[in-house]
């Protein structure tokens, strides 16, 4: 007798798709996270660095110049802290495509998938977004008198 399983793996599927629909939602609160976290920092260095600024204005420095100094340092601190996180999520990775090498049924499959060739683009999305927000935060300080 033929006994079709889509009745048995239908739930099987809905968990995987509300694990899928989570860590979708997770990546999202973790990106507006790391942009206020770059709003923030960017902040906080431009009140430090005040009278630093009103020199630089005083010398003919532009908002824009200015702004690029502090996209700089915050390209840096955000490029290390993504490839830290990018060699922490590569080993895990490896250790769950090793253990998913592991079973043996047809329910898992260890073979390259397609869509995590996107997580390759996540550090670098993430790194555009703190410097991308850093400046649009540090000009918009800046249009202000400090």
């Amino acid at each position: 007798s033929v006994e079709p399983h889509a009745g048995w793996l239908a739930p099987v599927e809905r968990v995987i798709r509300t694990f899928s629909a989570i860590a979708s939602t997770l990546v999202l609160l973790l990106m507006l996270a790391t942009a206020s976290i770059a709003i923030l920092s960017a902040r906080a260095a431009l009140n430090v660095h005040r009278d630093s600024i009103d020199v630089l204005h005083l010398i003919g420095a532009t908002d824009g110049q200015i702004a690029h100094l502090f996209q700089q340092r915050i390209l840096r601190d955000a490029a290390l802290g993504a490839g830290i996180g990018t060699a922490l999520a590569i080993i895990l990775l490896g250790l769950i495509g090793w253990q998913m090498a592991q079973v043996e049924s047809g329910l898992a499959s260890s073979g390259f998938n397609w869509s995590m060739l996107l997580l390759i683009f996540l550090p670098l999305l993430v790194v555009a977004l703190c410097v991308w927000t850093a400046r649009l935060s540090i000009l918009s300080a800046l249009k202000k008198p400090l």
